[in-house]
């Protein structure tokens, strides 16, 4: 209809047509997925960024939303045992967060078209179906990827893989990603993360772990035990919408050598934004040079406002 019905109308319109239609899965009795949070503090931050709509993709534009993403990417870090050169983005989610780890060390091991069909992943048969969608959108779907065995407690068999990545040095291919799994989508299990990062130390692999699952586990101890090793990854994902109940579209990359992921998405802006092309305070580095986005919302507040409200512990 093109006539205005007026938002009594339109909110019934939506309340039957759209809210009473499918899951309900901030339901306590949805245990068919993950669930969703509802987190009030949140649904009033996505509220205030959209009133305001502070263009976050650039720091110039909007220094203090950059700052606050900032400070928050870096306490993600802190939590995760990640060094003070690690660097991220918030994003939509995992599958991107897992592209933007895929593209940084794509990156960091200079991998060019002719170098794929002999550069080699590491994966198991609980590794997200995403991953492998994430790694042809970044066109290295002709990677050769080898599905590690997993043990009885379905988590990556380490010595499966230190066979595996030796058989593949010897036939004269380049082993170079693992993908290590921090609560499985299917089972919850978590790979034995520091055996996989001396694995990966030893010989020159680049460590991802997709932690979207367990990695809001690290804020408590029993979690950061079992998260152990996690802190010597190259790269990690986490999703606060899943384990800190924030609203969909809430999710997390962070790299360990912050600069491969800069040296990925910086490149030379349009001449209309010219005078933004060396704009920094500090370490406040514009969200569009760590992240395939130019435009985008100010996602950071919906998890900032809840901490403020509620502080920590509830998390």
């Amino acid at each position: 209809e093109e006539q205005p019905v007026g938002i009594d109308t339109a909110l019934a319109l939506l309340k039957q047509h759209v809210d009473n239609s499918g899951f309900n899965n901030g339901s306590r009795r949805f245990f068919a997925f993950i669930p969703s949070g509802g987190l009030y503090p949140s649904a009033l931050a996505d509220f205030a960024a959209a009133v305001t709509n502070r263009y976050a993709g650039v720091q110039f534009s909007a220094p203090g939303v950059t700052r606050l993403e900032c400070e928050l990417l870096r306490w993600l870090a802190d939590t995760m045992g990640y060094p003070d050169s690690a660097a991220g983005d918030l994003t939509s989610g995992g599958s991107i967060a897992a592209l933007s780890a895929i593209v940084a060390a794509r990156q960091a091991f200079d991998i060019k078209s002719k170098d794929v069909d002999h550069t080699v992943v590491y994966i198991t048969a609980l590794t997200h179906h995403t991953f492998l969608k994430a790694m042809r959108i970044a066109g290295l779907a002709e990677c050769p990827v080898r599905t590690v065995p997993i043990d009885s407690a379905y988590r990556m068999d380490v010595n499966a893989l230190e066979r595996s990545i030796t058989t593949d040095v010897e036939s004269g291919l380049v082993p170079w990603m693992i993908v290590a799994t921090a609560g499985t989508t299917d089972i919850g299990s978590i790979d034995p993360l520091e055996a996989i990062a001396d694995v990966a130390q030893r010989h020159g692999l680049w460590m991802h772990v997709d932690a979207a699952y367990g990695g809001g586990f690290a804020l408590c101890a029993e979690g950061k035990t079992r998260l152990h090793g996690i802190e010597h990854s190259a790269s990690l994902i986490l999703d606060p919408h899943k384990g800190l109940f924030l609203p969909w579209g809430s999710g997390v990359v962070l790299v360990r050598n912050g600069e491969t992921l800069y040296e990925a998405y910086s490149q030379p802006r349009g001449s209309y934004m010219q005078d933004l092309q060396t704009e920094t305070l500090g370490q406040d580095r514009s969200a569009s040079d760590r992240s395939p986005e130019l435009t985008r919302p100010f996602r950071g507040l919906r998890l900032w406002l809840p901490l403020k409200v509620m502080g920590l512990a509830p998390f």
